[in-house]
């Protein structure tokens, strides 16, 4: 996978080496380079997103740095990049918490540091919240502006990276996790709880009959199976029905089974199975049958 585009520069004598086999750009450190405010030396973390996403995404160099995070802008202040280096650290606690996790020694990261980057994107950006890949998110002035930031859009993309770096290298040169499983888990973990009723899922299913005829969540596998050029109902609609499809996972009126399940399933991925192995080793239904008795399921599960 090559690099998109050329890599940041922060000054002449900054040596970037591009790996061109997994598509990562990572910056050579320990070369002495001077910045500009004050003659600091700026705080390396590697750029994997210039690599990783088609858009020209420049920062300053100078990250904000917490224990689990280096964020990056090229324009917010020092104060805008603490606070949302703050926020995403309660974040991160949360989904730890959440998933059992005590230490990031499964984690699996592809630069020299084990840290997590997040960029601010200050000008307007695609309408994207924000935006995942293996090591780091994005956040848009959708998700993020000078006086408020999401913090159901941080924990979506934080989810995904979690992901991301417990399932393994593999994650960061293709989709290794069913969409409606990555997407509805991300939107679980982040307090998403849209449908509560029969009425709701139906009325939200036939909202998406363009998108997909019969639509069923867990059909969407890759994005592949959606219909490509009828997205303005799918990205609100299709979220709340993927978040439903995993919340049955660990309701009690559901499968009902733990949390930390999902850790598992990651540890089965970075081990070798296949998804769909490695979700019926952890929640003891096969993905086909999952998929054709959703509807099915939903009756018994929805009032």
């Amino acid at each position: 996978m090559q690099a998109v585009r050329q890599p940041v520069r922060f000054a002449d004598s900054v040596l970037i080496v591009c790996v061109l086999l997994l598509g990562i750009c990572v910056g050579h450190p320990g070369l002495g380079v001077s910045g500009e405010e004050g003659g600091r030396e700026p705080n390396w973390a590697p750029i994997l997103w210039s690599s990783l996403t088609p858009y020209d995404l420049p920062h300053d160099g100078y990250p904000f740095e917490t224990e689990h995070f280096a964020v990056y802008s090229n324009t917010a202040s020092e104060r805008k990049k603490e606070f949302v280096g703050e926020q995403t650290e309660r974040a991160f606690s949360e989904i730890m918490s959440i998933l059992h996790l005590e230490t990031t020694d499964s984690f699996t990261f592809l630069s020299h540091r084990p840290v997590i980057e997040i960029l601010l994107i200050e000008a307007h950006w695609p309408e994207w919240g924000g935006f995942a890949y293996h090591g780091g998110f994005l956040l848009s002035p959708v998700a993020c502006n000078p006086y408020y930031c999401s913090d159901r859009v941080i924990k979506h993309e934080l989810m995904h990276v979690v992901g991301f770096l417990l399932s393994g290298p593999g994650s960061a040169i293709g989709m290794i996790v069913d969409v409606w499983f990555d997407e509805g888990l991300a939107e679980y973990v982040a307090g998403a709880r849209e449908i509560h009723t029969m009425p709701a899922y139906t009325h939200r299913r036939s909202q998406l009959a363009e998108v997909m005829d019969d639509f069923n969540p867990v059909s969407v596998h890759t994005w592949e199976n959606l219909n490509a050029s009828a997205t303005s109902a799918f990205g609100v609609y299709a979220y709340e029905l993927f978040e439903l499809a995993v919340r049955y996972l660990f309701d009690e009126d559901g499968l009902a089974v733990p949390v930390e399940a999902v850790t598992e399933l990651y540890v089965d991925l970075h081990e070798g199975y296949s998804f769909a192995d490695a979700f019926e080793r952890q929640f003891g239904l096969s993905l086909d049958d999952y998929e054709a008795q959703f509807n099915e399921r939903m009756l018994d599960f929805l009032p």
